[in-house]
């Protein structure tokens, strides 16, 4: 018995010690597996594309129209990096009245459902707001514990996105194709100055709309939920 329980207490010791390194991101099927699980789904991966801020997820019940919470997800590049964050967030949510659920948990109520969570796992902070009255932020919480569990191990890598040329014969009036990488499961093409960017059946599409200086930029989400600029 003794020895049984000496296996079991090993096994949580490495588990929690397994969940608390740093990830090199979230995996974002990780992610929507481990919300199956619970009968919810991501419905919606939203960039925000000039500021730099978290990552926006929709979640939803499977089969239910509307969303029943925003879950932000920002992967900082250590763990101690992640604590000033979710600390800063703490304090900017401090109006709503934050308490300490858990190591780490802050929520907007002591007991029973949470309409506000933010919670620290590794170098990840999560910021869950429910819009449906009866789901539990502490719920969806939970699930990307479980899937940052799931992410893969090591340092978050910086990645750019790629550069994007404009070819210089195109005329006012002309239009060319901007090639997005397929790893990213959210992206937008941004142009600046004389021209606009739109997205086609053909995929993003940028316009030349005068003479002058044009710069366009890809802005994207990879599958581990990092932003890419």
């Amino acid at each position: 018995m003794r020895t049984l329980l000496l296996s079991v207490l090993l096994v949580l010791a490495l588990a929690t010690s397994a969940s608390a390194q740093v990830r090199t991101g979230v995996s974002v099927e990780a992610l929507r597996a481990t919300l199956a699980e619970g009968g919810l789904e991501l419905r919606e991966i939203e960039l925000d594309e000039e500021a730099d801020r978290p990552v926006r997820l929709e979640i939803a019940r499977v089969g239910a129209p509307g969303a029943i919470a925003l879950l932000d997800v920002e992967v900082r590049e250590s763990e101690r990096d992640a604590i000033t964050f979710a600390r800063a967030r703490v304090e900017l949510e401090s109006t709503r009245g934050l308490v300490t659920r858990d190591t780490d948990v802050w929520a907007d109520v002591a007991h029973g459902a949470a309409g506000l969570v933010v919670a620290r796992d590794a170098n990840v902070v999560a910021i869950v707001r429910t819009i449906d009255g009866r789901a539990d932020a502490m719920t969806i919480v939970e699930h990307l514990r479980a899937a940052i569990a799931r992410s893969p191990i090591g340092a978050p890598v910086v990645t750019r996105a790629p550069r994007v040329e404009v070819p210089r014969a195109l005329a006012i009036g002309g239009s060319f194709v901007v090639p997005v990488p397929p790893a990213f499961v959210e992206a937008r093409v941004i142009a600046e100055g004389a021209g606009y960017a739109r997205r086609t059946p053909r995929g993003w599409m940028v316009t030349r709309t005068a003479q002058g200086a044009l710069t366009v930029r890809v802005v994207g989400i990879d599958a581990l939920l990092r932003t890419v600029r």
